[in-house]
């Protein structure tokens, strides 16, 4: 867009109540947890205001109190009717993140990978996601322990947060995993390239079962689903609408399903080629920084018509 003046500043206060009046259009990439945002917002006559929710209030009545833009986009269809409803002359658009590939040349091989990790004939599985309680806790326990129990996998678990919480969880598993010698789950520490991780994977889980209230569509999730890679994922929103779309039988209603369905995976094993191929098409068409980037511009474009 090179006949656009783009500015990226923090949405602090000044911003809000002096900073807005002197642009054409703004654009707010906000969480659901701020409150009154409507009271604060302060925009010029011609000022377009576009507000993309990162994520959601947990109470669907606060949307009242956090929406003063004059178009919203959320990243899935359930929220968008929940706002509708709430809001119902509001105009909602969903347009999912989006994140960059990495290099080819900046990941170490798949067989370098596979070869440190002892994987063999197995499939490598990959964690994208941390735990700092114990429904999760529990979660990853029994994934492990399936793991070891059934033939076939090999359960790698990188390190995302390094917060008091989720390293004092980890620490209670990796305990529990050394005494129970479940040798086919391995930790991985933060020197550990995850991008590398993900690109030699078979398939990934991102065990989350409650919505989080700070980025709510992981961008590691963005990057092994445009890899290919199939993410089983538990039927939380807005990760399980996207993977529902491509495959509805990779949503976790429970723990035993996420060894059901990884179990389902190893038997189609030989069918995984293919199915990388339709996964990585079907995501990169909706998760490209270049589609993403479309749908946003074509937004506002349409806003500053008005």
């Amino acid at each position: 867009m090179p006949e656009w003046n783009i500015r990226i500043s923090d949405a602090g206060l000044t911003t809000l109540l002096f900073g807005l009046k002197k642009y054409d259009l703004v654009h707010f990439f906000m969480p659901g947890s701020v409150s009154d945002s409507r009271k604060l917002a302060r925009k010029g006559m011609k000022t377009k205001v576009v507000q993309t929710l990162i994520s959601v209030p947990e109470n669907s009545e606060d949307f009242k109190s956090l929406i003063f833009g004059d178009h919203v986009v959320t990243f899935c269809e359930t929220d968008q009717q929940t706002i509708q409803k709430e809001l119902p002359n509001a105009p909602v658009d969903v347009i999912p993140p989006c994140a960059a590939q990495p290099l080819a040349t900046t990941l170490r091989s798949p067989a370098e990978v596979r070869s440190k990790y002892n994987v063999d004939d197995r499939l490598l599985v990959v964690a994208l996601t941390d735990f700092s309680d114990h429904s999760h806790f529990s979660a990853f326990l029994y994934t492990a322990r399936e793991y070891q129990r059934k033939e076939g996998f090999r359960f790698l678990l990188p390190l995302y947060k390094e917060d008091k919480e989720s390293l004092r969880w980890r620490d209670s598993l990796r305990k529990i995993v050394d005494q129970e010698n479940l040798t086919r789950t391995s930790f991985v520490d933060h020197s550990e390239d995850y991008h590398s991780l993900i690109d030699s994977s078979d398939f990934c889980l991102s065990i989350s079962k409650t919505r989080n209230h700070s980025f709510e569509f992981p961008l590691n999730v963005v990057e092994a689903l445009c890899a290919g890679k199939p993410v089983i994922c538990y039927n939380t929103a807005p990760v399980n609408e996207f993977i529902a779309a491509f495959r509805k039988d990779w949503i976790a209603n429970t723990n035993e399903d996420y060894s059901r369905i990884s179990r389902d995976l190893l038997k189609q094993s030989s069918q995984l080629e293919q199915v990388s191929t339709e996964l990585a098409r079907f995501a990169r068409a909706k998760l490209s920084v270049e589609t993403v980037a479309s749908r946003y511009q074509e937004l506002y474009k349409s806003l500053l018509s008005l």
